[in-house]
Parts: structure tokens; C-alpha cells; sequence
């Protein structure tokens, strides 16, 4: 779905292409999703960096999340949404003892 930059391009440009192929891929999934289609892991992958990317417009992602919404989470969509979420987790490194 979404491709990285060609290298040899300025940096600049390399942020731009990834962030229009993050909205891009993300007005694919919302279509997907308006279809009917199951979303597939690597789909839900591409949906979370979007939505997850602060130069992604806020009607995009409200888009898509209301698309899924509407079209109605699967088990396998639910399960890779929480494994892409629980990839991302931070350990904030409580210890336990101290409670």
C-alpha cells in the first residue's frame, strides 16, 4: 500500500511523500471499509500510522473511523487493532513493590 521514499530525495521531500501516502492510504482503507471489505492486518498497519500521524487531517481519520463504525468491526479487525496498539505501548516502568 504505502511506499517509502525514493532515497537520493531531499528530507523534506521524504516527509512529504510519507505523510500524503499515510492520507492517501488512509482515504483507501476508508473506501475499503465503506465497501464492505475486512480490513486486513497489514491495512489496519497503515490505518494506525495514519491515524496515529499528526499531518493526517482530522476529517480523514474521522472519516475512517466512522466508516469502520458504520460497516461494523470484525473479531480479526478488533484483534490486529489491538495488537498494532499493544506494539506501540510504552512500559512506564512502575515497580510493583512500591504499591
Amino acid at each position: 500500500m504505502s511506499q517509502l521514499p525514493a532515497p537520493g530525495l531531499p528530507d523534506i521531500h521524504k516527509i512529504v511523500m510519507v505523510r500524503f501516502s499515510f492520507m492517501a492510504t488512509l482515504n483507501e482503507l476508508t473506501e475499503k471499509a465503506v465497501s464492505g471489505a475486512e480490513l486486513s492486518r497489514e491495512d489496519v498497519s497503515g490505518a494506525m500510522r495514519a491515524l496515529l500521524d499528526d499531518a493526517v487531517a482530522e476529517d480523514a481519520k474521522a472519516d475512517f473511523l466512522t466508516a469502520l463504525a458504520r460497516k461494523g468491526e470484525t473479531a480479526g479487525e478488533m484483534a490486529a487493532f489491538a495488537l498494532e496498539l499493544r506494539s506501540r505501548a510504552v512500559d512506564p516502568k512502575i515497580d510493583p513493590a512500591q504499591f
